[in-house]
C-alpha cells in the first residue's frame, strides 16, 4: 500500500510540474512529505523484520520447551523393592537399586497394557515388578483415565 501512495504522489508531482503553473512552494512541500513517507516505510520494514526474527526465536524456544515437557511427563513412580532372594531374576541394574526406589515408567506401562499385554508380561518386559505395574494402572484411575 505505501508503494502505491508513493507512486500516486510522484504522478501528482509530475502532473503539477507539467501544468506550467508556478507552484514551487507546494512542490517542495509535497517532496518533503514523500521523503518523510519513504523514511517511515523503511523504518516499518526494519521493525517487521525485527519482529519476525523474534518470532522465529520464540518458536524455536517453544519447540525446545515442549520437548523438555514431554520428556518430564514420562512419569516414574517409586515402589518398594522386594528383598532379593537367592533365586532373584532381576537384572543387575534393578538389583543395584536401593530398597524402595525401583521405578516403573508409567507411560510405557500404559502403552503395553493398552496393547493387551498382561501385568506379568509388562513387568517382565520393563524389568520391574507387578506391583509397579499395578501402581501405574492406579495412577491412571486417579487421573480419571481408566
Amino acid at each position: 500500500m505505501p508503494a502505491k501512495c508513493l507512486f500516486l504522489l510522484s504522478v501528482v508531482l509530475t502532473a503539477l510540474q507539467g501544468c506550467g503553473t508556478d507552484n514551487s512552494a507546494e512542490m517542495a512541500s509535497l517532496q518533503k512529505q514523500v521523503a518523510a513517507l519513504t523514511r517511515q516505510v523503511e523504518e516499518t520494514r526494519k521493525q517487521v523484520a525485527t519482529v519476525e526474527e523474534a518470532n522465529r526465536k520464540l518458536n524455536k524456544l517453544l519447540d525446545t520447551l515442549e520437548t523438555e515437557v514431554d520428556r518430564l511427563q514420562v512419569r516414574e513412580i517409586p515402589i518398594p523393592a522386594p528383598a532379593p532372594g537367592p533365586g532373584s531374576a532381576r537384572s543387575p541394574a534393578a538389583a543395584a537399586a536401593p530398597q524402595g526406589t525401583l521405578k516403573a515408567p508409567c507411560s510405557q506401562v500404559w502403552k503395553l497394557i493398552g496393547l493387551g499385554r498382561s501385568e506379568a508380561a509388562v513387568a517382565k518386559e520393563l524389568d520391574t515388578t507387578i506391583e509397579a505395574v499395578r501402581r501405574c494402572e492406579q495412577e491412571v484411575g486417579r487421573r480419571g483415565g481408566g
